[in-house]
């Protein structure tokens, strides 16, 4: 905790959380134990990290997020050198399939309405029903309904098609907005992220990674300002078409204000 201007919390018997408070995740765990699960090596002190990629092990094993030491003193080194807090890029990693899922779910709730609004006429046809009645009588009486639940279920199977469509013009493109406190002051940084990506490949990112462009949070446009403050009274993981998703209490998806036309000046 001195070394590194952080706190721990117990996460089991042999292993203790590592954090910041403020930040979203955990920067990993440390502990004592026998982390090879070999029975044979003996107790080290473990720092276990997302940034650790010990290639002894395969990706799949809880051992290839470790750096193991047989002294404190390395062990503490270990943690200064591998015990990072995530990166915005990485927070896009986290919560994009969640964005995704609630932005396309918009779609489908169009979608379903209208099919759903299209069969109940379908059905009602296929009965020999009221529309059946009315469609025969539509030939012979210039139009004049007989049965006026005929027409409210036209004029849904419209109204739902219509809001199907307007789903479909929605933008795909997104910012992705990150915020930072940064020496007294907050800062922002943003990415372009398109909703309907079949997938987030986060290896894809690095190199946006390493050269992250960061601005005074003030220098963000009036509409990212006006959508990041609506989008912060919401619980992580909620949506709101038209504004955005909050990811975390620092990070939000932002809908683009024109065309969907993507400005990160």
């Amino acid at each position: 905790e001195k070394a590194l201007k952080c706190k721990t919390a117990f996460r089991d018997r042999h292993s203790a959380w590592v954090y910041r408070e403020g930040d979203n995740y955990t920067l990993g765990y440390v502990g004592f134990s026998d982390m090879t699960h070999s029975g044979t090596t003996g107790n080290r002190y473990n720092v276990v990290s997302k940034s650790i990629e010990n290639k002894k092990y395969s990706s799949g094993q809880s051992n290839y997020h470790v750096a193991s030491a047989l002294h404190m003193d390395k062990a503490v080194r270990n943690a200064q050198k591998h015990l990072r807090p995530w990166s915005p890029v990485e927070h896009i990693a986290i919560s994009f399939d969640a964005f995704k899922r609630d932005w396309r779910d918009v779609g489908y709730q169009a979608d379903n309405e209208y099919n759903g609004k299209l069969n109940a006429m379908t059905n009602d046809i296929r009965e020999r029903g009221n529309t059946f009645k009315e469609l025969g009588h539509l030939l012979t009486s210039g139009y004049e309904f007989l049965y006026p639940n005929v027409r409210v279920m036209i004029e849904e199977i419209h109204t739902a098609l219509s809001e199907l469509n307007e789903t479909k013009k929605r933008p795909k493109m997104h910012k992705f907005v990150y915020i930072r406190e940064y020496f007294g002051e907050q800062q922002a940084a943003r990415f372009p992220i398109n909703a309907d990506d079949y997938w987030f490949d986060h290896k894809a990112y690095q190199a946006d990674h390493k050269h992250i462009h960061w601005i005074n949070a003030d220098d963000l446009d009036e509409s990212e300002k006006r959508k990041i403050s609506s989008l912060s009274f919401l619980e992580n993981g909620q949506y709101i078409d038209g504004v955005g998703f909050k990811a975390a209490s620092n990070c939000y998806y932002v809908v683009p204000e024109v065309d969907g036309v993507l400005s990160l000046k």
